[in-house]
């Protein structure tokens, strides 16, 4: 059963929480008043505080780890320093900090700590966390809520309730999560980005835009908010002055990281809009910045969003969509090339040889090569059992559906591409396109609104998605986004 709260309840004082070792008094006073300002996105401040209580104790490795979770010079440093000074903390912190430097969450060791903590909010939260990765979405929300009931003065634990709330479909508690989060930090840009981004996910586009003014006005040398514009002008279909405006970023943009944030918006926007030999030339260019600046970085940080490897990954995949598949296939073997030459572990390596049976598949697929995608499903489904990807099951789903599809079999491809999270926004587009040429024309309709609607561009392949299911729906009755 849903815990209930309520929100108007301020604690005294703030929550308890781990050990947090250290034999000065005033470091720990230090570090508790960073954690409070870290939690209500004062990040200068917290960075301050944290490096006030280090100046007192130079090994406290709570206050390390702090700033190796921060964008602050020597980060990476400050997270050695906090694995390296390990022994110096009691077993139950000791498991704590292990956990949040090694990443992925286990919610196995987390459920442990919160027992043990039941009090502890930071435990808590990223207890939700771990358990919403995880998809356990009510289970994810009952946690988020208990760590606000242990820490109601922490706009972070609010967005990360208002988050859940969203996941579950929840609009009104969300935005009453959402709403006092701003209530606590009215001066932030963060609480004014994250209503909007609010906003953006329930079709209400112009709210959206007053919100990402806000965070604008409050912080005109941020990205975020520039970029909420422009995704909320695009998803209200006027992607024009979007482009206009994040072309104009870009021109005046010192700052290469900023830089790639405004980029890559104007890529969603433009292939939305269907342009896509402009969004190849920013991808391409995208990739070339990232490649020549981290190449010498392990090949998980070049994956993961901002990397060379993730932007070669989404020049693949426009190819794919644009049509030309021989230069996706070039692409995708160029990934498989890169990160076999690169040192790594083989675990992350089968990972990546995963990706690209996956992708290869998808381009025998456009090719009506059926009999090679299907041996690659084949040689997939044995690397299940070594395998640690946990998307693996999905991704042979999705294969299997769009071969039946491609067989001519729209019944049985439906039946694994209903197996595949219906949170992506490409597999429901390939469920209405199944049920279109099952005959089932209503539920069509249903799931290619569905795909229109999904909610932002925090998948990229939803602007793929949004062209797709627009041109399927261009002769039916109108689709209504904006509602309210």
């Amino acid at each position: 059963m849903e815990q209930t709260f309520d929100i108007g309840e301020i604690p005294a004082k703030q929550p308890a929480t781990l050990p947090i070792t250290t034999s000065s008094s005033k470091a720990r006073e230090y570090f508790r008043n960073a954690r409070h300002k870290q939690w209500n996105f004062d990040i200068d401040s917290a960075i301050r505080l944290y490096r006030k209580a280090l100046k007192l104790d130079p090994e406290f490795v709570r206050a390390h780890l702090q700033l190796g979770f921060l964008m602050v010079p020597k980060a990476n440093w400050h997270r050695v320093r906090a694995g390296a000074n390990l022994y110096l903390l009691p077993k139950n912190e000791r498991l704590f900090v292990k956990l949040l430097l090694k990443n992925p969450l286990r919610t196995d060791l987390l459920l442990e700590l919160s027992a043990t903590y039941p009090d502890d909010a930071e435990v808590l939260l990223y207890l939700g966390r771990s358990l919403n990765q995880s998809g356990l979405f009510p289970a994810a929300r009952d946690a988020h809520l208990a760590a606000v009931k242990k820490y109601p003065v922490s706009a972070l634990a609010w967005q990360s309730l208002a988050n859940q709330y969203l996941a579950l479909k929840d609009h009104y508690r969300a935005y009453i999560a959402f709403e006092k989060e701003r209530s606590l930090v009215p001066d932030r840009a963060q609480a004014y980005l994250a209503l909007g981004g609010f906003y953006l996910k329930t079709w209400k586009y112009d709210k959206a835009m007053r919100m990402a003014e806000n965070a604008i006005r409050i912080d005109p040398g941020r990205w975020q908010g520039y970029v909420l514009m422009a995704n909320a002008l695009t998803l209200s279909g006027d992607s024009k002055d979007a482009q206009e405006m994040l072309i104009a970023r870009i021109d005046a943009e010192p700052d290469p990281a900023q830089d790639r944030e405004y980029q890559t918006a104007l890529v969603d926007s433009l292939i939305d809009d269907g342009n896509f030999p402009e969004a190849i030339k920013h991808l391409s260019l995208l990739y070339r910045e990232t490649s020549i600046s981290g190449s010498g970085n392990p090949i998980i940080d070049r994956q993961a969003r901002g990397g060379d490897i993730y932007f070669l990954n989404r020049l693949g995949d426009t190819y794919l969509e644009y049509g030309d598949y021989g230069s996706a296939q070039d692409v995708y073997d160029n990934i498989l090339r890169i990160c076999e030459e690169a040192p790594g572990d083989e675990r992350g390596l089968a990972a990546i040889e995963s990706s690209y049976m996956f992708n290869t598949a998808r381009v025998a697929l456009v090719r009506n090569d059926v009999r090679k995608a299907r041996r690659l499903i084949v040689k997939l489904g044995r690397t299940l059992p070594q395998d640690d990807n946990a998307n693996l099951e999905q991704k042979i789903a999705q294969l299997q559906g769009e071969v039946h599809l491609a067989s001519g079999d729209p019944g049985q491809a439906i039946l694994f591409l209903k197996k595949v999270s219906s949170e992506n926004p490409y597999l429901l587009n390939l469920l209405a396109t199944a049920y279109m040429r099952d005959g089932k024309t209503a539920l069509a309709h249903q799931y290619y609104k569905k795909a229109i609607e999904y909610s932002s561009f925090d998948q990229y392949q939803y602007a793929f998605v949004r062209r797709k299911a627009r041109a399927a729906l261009r002769e039916s009755e109108p689709v209504v986004v904006d509602r309210e």
